[in-house]
């Protein structure tokens, strides 16, 4: 894509230079992006943005939130994180959460915090820098490029005098004159003589000039452009710029308040009513699509329900699984490993619990109800609790996934989960080793669970700046894991003596 930065100076336009996806247009070293110019943020400052934690609100003398509270952090959009990508030099992605991420494991992998520039991105910079202030040069003539423009106007233009000077000339030549009052009248005075004329070049103006129209100043050309041409034509750039695309246009409407978003829809309704008719399908087909849903849904438990006729689950251990999960190395490659685990067992009230490692996240899996006694083809609906393993920050957006056992040996599954960053499939496949203790491992699994949690996360947030907020509250625990008493069932009478679980990659 070729830009052309126009130089008001000399009326010269000097164009971009663009190399391997980057460009130089004088003002500085960019990238393309979405329509986008995007410049490389500075490593410090790309770093505060990657790690920001938004302040708890300021708190009045009364221990209330203050009216006035400061303005909330302003996040750079997804086309800036990722076209950062391609000035650091690293792997393209294509959302806001994954090219966060990448960045932020970039950090990680150096201990002073800091992206280095590959030499091969500051060579083409340096390349095409010196490529455009040579063709700057060559273009301009260092400032003569002016002077031989001037030389090379046509002789009408040369030979006109300005109009200043002629008008003072003529000016010059008119006899000083009195004008008379009605009361007296002084003799007419003689005529002047005539002076006589050298050659007809230097003919003398009428004395009494009839009013003429000034001739503006002549345009002078250099190449194929004037002065007004050039600024005007730098003048409508800034002023016109390109229309966004319609999927910009999307993000932009989306990135609005929901007050403000609100406030043009009912606008748009109110003076377009094809808007209002698009709208209306718009509504009717979600209405539709929702209760169909929830139709297949309702199937879906009554056979789950058919299925469990022959009786649930009992305490067991099911073993430990080699994982592969294919988004994550096409997106990450290896910044997280390239192998991952899962540990799966079933508790005395029938439920699946699993603790996994999927490197990009790290958690505990939950069934949402007891499992048959054959899981074999059978989907499994569970929640997870977990991580982010970047930052260790708790995720608390989707957690939701599916898992089906392959075969009657439980050898092998396949599965998604859903996460903040989008679905994730995944499958496993059991490898050898020794058998854990059931009961053991569930009830650590459940104890880290319930405490992975919204009130663990506010106080993880308010942590980060220095106060104490005690210990985490953790969720109760779930009807169908307890007993008629109210107490935890099977394998977890008890988990207050537990301690957290962090997470372990030798598995």
């Amino acid at each position: 894509m070729i830009r052309k930065a126009a130089d008001a100076d000399i009326g010269v336009d000097v164009p971009t230079i663009t190399r391997d996806g980057f460009n130089y247009d004088g003002q500085g070293f960019f990238v393309h992006y979405e329509d986008h110019r995007v410049e490389r943020c500075e490593s410090n400052t790309l770093y505060q943005l990657l790690t920001h934690v938004q302040p708890p609100p300021l708190m009045t003398k009364a221990g209330v939130p203050a009216k006035r509270q400061p303005a909330p952090f302003q996040d750079q959009p997804g086309w800036y994180y990722c076209a950062q990508l391609n000035l650091y030099g690293l792997k393209p992605l294509k959302t806001k959460d994954a090219a966060k991420k990448a960045l932020l494991t970039a950090f990680h992998t150096n201990p002073l915090r800091k992206l280095e520039v590959p030499a091969k991105i500051l060579k083409v910079e340096a390349d095409i820098k010196a490529e455009y202030d040579a063709l700057a040069n060559k273009l301009t003539g260092n400032g003569k490029a002016t002077k031989k423009a001037k030389k090379e106007a046509t002789p009408q233009a040369a030979a006109a005098p300005k109009p200043k000077a002629a008008a003072k000339k003529a000016a010059a030549q008119v006899p000083a004159t009195t004008v008379p009052t009605a009361a007296v009248m002084p003799p007419k005075p003689p005529a002047p003589a005539r002076p006589k004329q050298a050659s007809p070049k230097k003919t003398q103006p009428n004395p009494t000039p009839a009013p003429a129209a000034v001739d503006p100043e002549p345009e002078i050309k250099l190449g194929t452009r004037t002065k007004q041409t050039a600024r005007k034509t730098g003048a409508a750039a800034l002023l016109n710029p390109n229309r966004p695309s319609t999927r910009q246009l999307i993000k932009n409407l989306l990135a609005l308040p929901q007050a403000e978003y609100t406030r043009i829809l009912v606008k748009l309704v109110d003076t377009s009513p094809t808007a209002e008719g698009i709208l209306n399908e718009f509504v009717d087909a979600s209405v539709a699509k929702a209760q169909k849903k929830a139709e297949a849904e309702k199937k879906k438990e009554e056979r789950q329900l058919k299925a469990l006729k022959g009786g649930f689950a009992t305490l067991e251990f099911l073993g430990r699984f080699t994982c592969s999960v294919p988004k994550v190395l096409e997106q990450w490659g290896s910044s997280y490993g390239d192998s991952y685990s899962m540990v799966l067992a079933t508790s005395q009230s029938g439920h699946l619990w699993a603790k996994f490692d999927f490197g990009l996240y790290t958690g505990i899996i939950r069934s949402n109800g007891a499992v048959p006694k054959s899981l074999a083809r059978m989907p499994i609906a569970f929640t997870w609790h977990g991580r982010e393993s970047g930052e260790g920050q708790i995720s608390l957006g989707e957690t939701s996934g599916t898992l089906t056992f392959q075969n009657a040996g439980l050898s092998s599954f396949k599965g998604t989960i859903h996460t903040d960053l989008g679905k994730f499939d995944f499958t496993g496949t059991a490898k050898p080793g020794p058998a854990l203790d059931a009961a053991q491992e569930v009830r650590t699994w459940k104890y880290t669970y319930r405490r992975t949690n919204q009130d663990a996360w506010d106080k993880e947030c308010t942590g980060r700046w220095g106060s104490w907020t005690g210990d985490p509250e953790p969720d109760r625990p779930e009807e169908s894991d307890t007993d008629a008493g109210g107490n935890d069932s099977g394998s977890d009478n008890s988990d207050d003596d537990v301690m957290d679980w962090e997470p372990d990659r030798a598995w």
